[in-house]
């Protein structure tokens, strides 16, 4: 037996197995909430640093963001990546147009011996209220980026 109802709190809909209401799921609890989808699309900037070596998040880079206008760049932000290794770098204020960069210092993670002393990712942003997502997939002989969610 299948049923379907609109989806208002405590309302639900019965998959097969009859009337058992171990078999239903409230439909209330599979929607996010219009606030936690408006959190998660804000727009802003973040990466997340995963080293591919060791199979885990690369925790404690020290990371700059920074805006080129013409000749000029300008530093935004200065931080470390957390222990997950992730890190927002909306600083609250409302992005621009133009060319960022991001600049990994990751002979800091990988010490003296570091083929990549530092990692530099440059990118445009064309649609200010766009979520932009850097992930850095990370080893000691290479790297690889791409655009995330």
């Amino acid at each position: 037996m299948v049923s379907c109802v609109s989806p208002r709190r405590g309302e639900y809909r019965r998959r097969r197995g009859g009337g058992n209401p171990r078999h239903q799921v409230s439909l209330a609890t599979r929607r996010p909430s219009p606030l936690l989808t408006s959190l998660y699309r804000m727009a802003g900037i973040t990466t997340h640093v995963l080293d591919t070596a060791a199979g885990r998040p690369a925790a404690g880079i020290p990371l700059t963001l920074e805006f080129r206008e013409d000749s000029t760049i300008v530093t935004l932000v200065e931080t470390t990546t957390d222990d997950d290794g992730r890190a927002n770098l909306s600083d609250g204020s409302t992005l621009a147009e133009g060319r960022y960069r991001i600049r990994f210092d990751t002979g800091a993670y990988h010490g003296d011996t570091a083929f990549f002393p530092e990692v530099t990712i440059e990118f445009l942003v064309t649609d200010v209220d766009d979520h932009h997502h850097l992930p850095l997939l990370l080893s000691p002989f290479g790297y690889s980026t791409y655009r995330g969610s």
